[in-house]
């Protein structure tokens, strides 16, 4: 954690963009690691330095002028596109503890505030003021003076310098207002001499509903105590079948240490879901669930179904609370990150040198397609089917919104898109295809696109998965292709998921967070399933829902150092090796945790 500070008096440094990108202000390529020392040398490394790395004099950080100040001074929308903490970990590494700005990113907002970097926003017209203060230049390096404890912030403006109050994060909720400025006292108009302006609260209109919805993906914002400080978050833990009470155990135990170690606090609420609930109430998502998962910040699954409910033309099947579950939440977009641990090289039925370095992330759409359309069966008067159809639609905003989650994801690692459909046939992938072009030309033209068949796709994922970046598809296609991909990881029970929807309060996506192997039945109970997949589920609760990247990439690394070391189960082993109990592996991870917080 960066040091705490209460007073700060600086010299301004003017970067006078707007719409100023987390991939601006930390390049891509800089973001494999997870240490925020050292990053502050990369902060705008395209602007900063020539191709062959020596300092372009002309950029502002460059210049005699900017070296230690330590208050940043940019245009509107600053900290716009991918979600990572690198871009304030950047900034604060070079000396920057103060952004000014006309607005920013919601989400580079609640991580700057919990990295311990102010992020101020100003009235359009004081903003103005203030860049041509700075961009006066000459020697007296005009300052900047911030009181956290008074919430206010003193610019030099001439004639017209007065006191804003500053948006710290503290202790409030992140979600209510991104800025500072706009509404006079009666001390003085905007922008009088000796004027004050004061904060004035505002809540923006989520997508897809209006200021303060509390229900679909948005949810509250997770409360952050204070700048830099532990969060409060509720999470719904739904066990649901087979091996998944057993692997959701290891999760929350997990996440239990990673509060305790970060200072957090989670509340746990348990309920029924897909089996479990039809045997004790009748309901594969009771209302006591349903009234959970409302409420809650995030919510873990384990696993829904088995033999014993799987009679097809049963009226209540596990599967069903599982489609409700993602209707409630109005999560719409499944993240499946499938990623081959070196040591794992060997566990997978295609050749070493296939599937080495594959890291591929599947964007597929959850609410729309075949399993959401019209259905109809017809039976003969025996009760023999004779006639079934269903109806598969989607709707352009339907694919417009999944592909932005997909694209914006590419930015923050490779900058490549694949969207499979089956456009030669389908008139629906027809209108997917075309909708993506548009959404990419208009909105993402720095991303690269392209498009492939299904069937043609299936085989290629096979023979060449490190071609691969993100890929987006549909719901059907999705289901599919990401169990296919789980053959390249070495084993199904490695790989997690999150389910998320629009942006809500704070920056924050409420989402779905589950591994992706099922209740599997045949060793429900018996202690083997691994639990690797629902741990490093619980990492991406925590990158999506909470904002937590640093805590999410501990967990990843600690998971990746106990296969490193040989602590593998039954499903990960090489023949004739030792495999260990699930609980065994998720004390291995809770060891890994330790070990890291005693460095």
């Amino acid at each position: 954690m960066n040091p705490a500070w209460t007073t700060l008096t600086s010299s301004a440094v003017l970067l006078k963009r707007d719409d100023v990108d987390t991939d601006q202000i930390i390049p891509a390529r800089f973001l494999t690691t997870t240490t925020r020392q050292g990053l502050g040398r990369h902060l705008f490394a395209d602007w900063r330095y020539h191709p062959d790395g020596t300092p372009r004099s002309e950029f502002v950080l460059n210049t005699p002028g900017a070296q230690g100040a330590q208050i940043l001074v940019a245009g509107q929308n600053f900290g716009c596109g991918s979600s990572r903490e690198h871009a304030p970990w950047a900034l604060v590494d070079h000396g920057i503890r103060a952004v000014v700005a006309g607005s920013f990113a919601d989400i580079f907002r609640s991580n700057a505030h919990k990295n311990g970097l102010l992020t101020i926003a100003l009235d359009p017209e004081v903003l103005a003021d203030l860049h041509r203060v700075l961009e006066g230049g000459g020697d007296a390096r005009p300052v900047i003076s911030v009181d956290l404890p008074a919430q206010q912030v003193t610019l030099p403006l001439g004639a017209r310098e007065g006191t804003v109050a500053a948006d710290s994060g503290r202790g409030r909720d992140p979600g209510a207002g991104a800025g500072v400025g706009g509404e006079p006292t009666a001390g003085g108009g905007r922008g009088g001499h000796g004027g004050v302006l004061r904060h004035r609260p505002r809540r923006e209109a989520l997508p897809g509903g209006g200021p303060g919805r509390t229900g679909g993906a948005g949810g509250r914002a997770p409360h952050h105590p204070e700048l830099g400080g532990g969060m409060r978050a509720l999470i719904a833990v739904l066990p649901g079948d087979g091996v998944g009470t057993e692997v959701a155990a290891e999760a929350v135990r997990v996440l239990v240490a990673v509060a305790r170690r970060h200072g957090h606090t989670f509340e746990f609420r348990e309920g029924l879901v897909g089996g479990a609930g039809i045997d004790q109430v009748g309901d594969p998502l009771p209302p006591a669930t349903r009234e959970i998962a409302a409420a809650a910040d995030a919510v873990f699954l384990g696993a829904v179904g088995g033999p014993k409910w799987s009679d097809p033309g049963a009226a209540l099947r596990p599967e069903q609370g599982l489609l409700a579950l993602r209707s409630l939440l109005g999560v719409y977009a499944n993240l499946r990150p499938v990623t081959v641990h070196p040591a794992l090289v060997d566990s997978t039925p295609l050749k070493p040198e296939r599937v080495r370095g594959v890291d591929i992330l599947f964007v597929r759409e959850l609410t729309g397609g075949l399993y959401f359309g019209e259905r109809t069966h017809e039976r003969d008067a025996h009760g023999l089917s004779q006639r079934a159809s269903d109806l598969c639609t989607y709707t352009r905003d339907e694919v417009a919104r999944v592909v932005r989650v997909a694209v914006t994801a590419a930015r923050g690692r490779q900058g490549r898109v694949l969207s499979v459909d089956k456009a030669n046939v389908l008139a629906t992938s027809r209108l997917w295809r075309e909708v993506t072009m548009q959404v990419m030309a208009d909105e993402f033209p720095d991303v690269r696109l392209e498009h492939a068949l299904v069937d043609a796709f299936a085989m290629q994922l096979i023979q060449a998965p490190t071609r691969y970046d993100v890929i987006v598809t549909e719901n059907l296609f999705g289901d599919i292709l990401t169990d296919e991909a789980a053959v390249l990881a070495g084993s199904i029970g490695l790989l997690p998921s999150a389910s998320i929807g629009d942006v809500g309060p704070g920056g924050h996506r409420r989402g779905l967070y589950e591994p992706i192997h099922g209740s599997a039945p045949d060793i429900a109970g018996k202690g083997v399933a691994n639990p690797a997949g629902a741990i490093l589920s619980a990492a991406l609760l925590l990158r999506h829902s909470l904002g937590l990247e640093a805590e999410a990439a501990e967990i990843e690394a600690a998971v990746a150092r106990v296969i490193t070391q040989g602590t593998r189960t039954v499903d990960c082993v090489a023949e004739g090796g030792d495999a260990c109990s699930t609980g065994a592996f998720g004390d291995a991870v809770l060891g890994e945790l330790e070990a890291g917080a005693a460095v």
